[in-house]
């Protein structure tokens, strides 16, 4: 008994997973919003993920890690269990225990690393879109001092999230990591 008592917890990780839990917003709290560029709202500014990095979402890549590598210690634990166990005049069937528990690390890996993806591809489909459209409104033939006006105001706004850029670039960087694990 103390034995299986050892895989509760994975039993009770397969029961309330959400791996939506893992992807939060900067200050920790859960993010509900969209994870593909679709779902986001059509009237957002190209760059509002950029000048309101708070609103978006992020994951805790400490935390992420843990759960990846308990994951796959608890897949090798679970082929591990023998199939019955013989103590004293008692034998306990643990088959069904293991039919039970070995499908749980898998599918749970499976999906944070589908939503990482998921997450990774929103990160770099908002950088390829605020790029495409900074260099829309920066290649403009300047014809007139309106024009020009626009060409500078665009031109700050440019130096004002390539910070945020780099910064969102490395995110999408470590989540590649992340998936390497």
């Amino acid at each position: 008994a103390q034995i299986f008592k050892d895989f509760y917890p994975l039993y009770k990780l397969g029961k309330n997973w959400n791996v939506r839990d893992y992807i939060v917003k900067l200050n920790g709290t859960p993010y509900a919003g969209p994870l593909k560029l679709h779902e986001r709202p059509q009237d957002e500014e190209d760059d509002e993920f950029l000048l309101h990095p708070e609103k978006e979402p992020y994951i805790d890549f400490n935390k992420v890690h843990e759960i990846i590598i308990r994951l796959q210690d608890e897949e090798l634990k679970v082929k591990d269990i023998r199939a019955g166990l013989v103590k004293g005049a008692i034998y306990v069937d643990s088959k069904e225990l293991r039919r039970v528990l070995t499908p749980i690390p898998r599918e749970k890996l499976t999906s944070l690393q589908e939503t990482l993806c998921v997450l990774k591809s929103l990160k770099i489909d908002l950088i390829t879109r605020v790029i495409k459209n900074y260099t829309l409104k920066l290649n403009a033939e300047i014809t007139n001092v309106d024009v020009y006006i626009n060409f500078c105001e665009s031109l700050q706004r440019t130096e004002k999230i390539m910070p945020q850029i780099v910064q969102e670039i490395k995110f999408v960087d470590k989540i590649d990591s992340l998936l390497e694990t």
